[in-house]
């Protein structure tokens, strides 16, 4: 059964290196040692970005990797099955475009980039050319398969709307009557009483600036507690729960704060919401990424299922 499991590679120099088989994919295997070469490079890149460990170890379980490589080489498979092919220059310019996107002079520095990955050049050519194949396959077999209409992203649009709804502003007044000492009881029942005082007048139907202008101790009493148009985050939490929860002309009761009690009126309300012609694009965005994603994974099973898959790795 051990002997199943083995297989001879040949190596440099006309040497043969016996490898253990961790799956076998229609014709092909995987051996551990791509797995556990494609461990180190994803616990190396990890380690560079400070999210792993200082000392480089797998970055995953070897069942993980080694689904994701069958995932791999069946749609290697199938790229070459549908005569898909990569130009030698495709993958220059792709090295290049690389290169330069990561700020790397030379190929000696990404040589020394590739080095603390735990990859050579020849290899990480080799996963370019991969890429570029599956690339070709899944825009031919996934992408290409797409189709959105002016219907759906109307529909998205409509259903949707917080997702296009611009941060919300109030027109507030506030009336406050401070606790000068907290702490003290009786300067805490002194503020209550004259917030109650305050809250009963607005109540009767007294206007609010009138009422605010005689009990507010906030430097906006003398303007009638006008605080103006105001966007989220601009308020107090506490206070901001509270004004946008409130529809227009609608008023608080007194709200507890560090400063005291605190009564807010509600004068005008707005949450803008952005035009269906300005966000067309990013709904099609949005949508085309959901239903690639679905699409893809549904083109994956279909060959999965009509491949054969051994996997020997428990």
């Amino acid at each position: 059964a051990a002997a199943a499991a083995l297989a001879l590679v040949p190596g440099p120099a006309g040497a043969v290196t016996i490898e253990r088989v961790v799956a076998v994919v229609n014709e092909e295997i995987i051996t551990l040692t791509e797995v556990q070469e494609e461990g180190q490079a994803a616990a190396a890149r990890l380690a560079a970005a400070g999210e792993g460990p200082g000392r480089p170890g797998p970055a995953a379980p070897e069942r993980q990797i080694l689904e994701e490589l069958i995932g791999r080489r069946l749609l290697l498979q199938e790229a070459t099955r549908d005569k898909i092919q990569v130009e030698e220059a495709e993958v220059a310019a792709a090295l290049e475009d690389l290169r330069a996107q990561n700020g790397l002079a030379d190929e000696a520095a990404l040589e020394a980039a590739l080095r603390r990955e735990r990859l050579t050049l020849p290899q990480f050519r080799r996963r370019l050319r991969d890429q570029l194949a599956i690339g070709k396959l899944l825009s031919r077999k996934v992408r290409g398969t797409i189709i959105l209409t002016d219907a759906e992203l109307e529909t998205y649009y409509r259903t949707h709307p917080l997702e296009f709804t611009l941060t919300g502003q109030v027109q507030l007044r506030h009336l406050l009557v401070a606790v000068p000492k907290v702490g003290d009881p009786e300067a805490e029942a002194t503020a209550a009483s004259r917030a109650s005082e305050a809250l009963a007048a607005l109540m009767a139907g007294a206007p609010f600036a009138a009422v605010a202008a005689r009990y507010s101790d906030a430097p906006t009493a003398a303007q009638g507690g006008e605080l103006g148009v105001l966007r989220q985050g601009e308020l107090a939490p506490e206070l901001e729960r509270v004004a946008f929860s409130l529809l227009p002309g609608e008023m608080s009761t007194p709200i507890r704060t560090a400063a005291g009690y605190n009564i807010l009126l509600v004068e005008a309300k707005e949450a803008p919401v952005l035009p269906f012609p300005q966000v067309r694009d990013r709904i099609r965005d949005r949508l085309f990424r959901q239903k690639a994603e679905k699409r893809y994974q549904d083109y994956l099973a279909e060959v999965r299922q009509k491949a054969y898959i051994e996997v020997k790795l428990p």
